[in-house]
């Protein structure tokens, strides 16, 4: 297309942990700008990462990787401060990104608290890649409910919420339904139902399995609360 572009290479943060990943970098005006068609963000790609090697490969591959190479698990990363929208904060290393108090779960770096039934059981807590699971509920009966959360890449923008669902073999009666103010699909089967709405560059998904589904998934759901990170 007549853009000057070159391939960077490095890190970036998603589903809990920094990830070695390639990238695209293009030069507008003086400045290269970084885009992302996997880790997708709408415009300029997400900040949350960083390059060890950036060049057009136009020689091949050979010694531009070797540095990200030795680089990729031999580091440890510590996030001390970020800007976001102009705001910076600084991030207390004692504060951790969710919380359990009693029946309700916290989590203001998503951005979002939800409750779990009586005699439920928090379980699957601080998962990172590759399991998409934020959190986990189970059941004195074998129930489980569980919240996940995965990143919309651009080929998948015009995804309906329900393709979500049926990727993880839910299928059942359709309705539209509300989660916390937001528009969401429901499917739903007597022993397995999912919700699922997208969120700018997330899909949430919430699933429910075992005796009664459908009202479980409902109970969860209906206890979704957004709250300032």
């Amino acid at each position: 297309m007549g853009i000057r572009s070159r391939v960077a290479m490095g890190f970036v943060y998603t589903g809990g942990i920094w990830g070695g990943h390639a990238w695209t970098e293009i030069l507008i005006g003086d400045q290269w700008i970084p885009v992302d068609a996997v880790m997708f963000t709408p415009g300029i790609a997400d900040a949350a990462r960083f390059k060890f090697f950036a060049g057009s490969l136009e020689n091949g591959l050979g010694a531009g990787i070797a540095a990200p190479q030795q680089m990729f698990g031999n580091v440890d990363i510590a996030i001390l401060e970020y800007t976001v929208n102009g705001r910076r904060i600084v991030v207390d290393k004692t504060r951790k990104a969710f919380s359990v108090d009693g029946d309700v779960y916290r989590n203001p770096w998503l951005g979002f608290a939800i409750r779990k039934p009586q005699g439920f059981q928090f379980t699957a807590l601080g998962e990172v890649w590759p399991s998409a699971t934020v959190v986990g509920m189970s059941g004195p009966h074998g129930e489980q409910a569980r919240l996940l959360q995965q990143s919309v890449a651009a080929g998948e923008r015009a995804r309906l919420p329900e393709s979500y669902l049926e990727k993880l073999k839910i299928t059942g009666q359709r309705a539209r339904r509300q989660i916390g103010g937001r528009p969401a699909v429901k499917l739903s089967a007597p022993e397995k139902a999912g919700l699922a709405f997208i969120e700018g560059s997330t899909v949430w998904v919430l699933v429910a399995e075992g005796h009664n589904a459908p009202n479980l998934l409902d109970e969860v759901a209906s206890s979704w609360r957004s709250v300032k990170k």
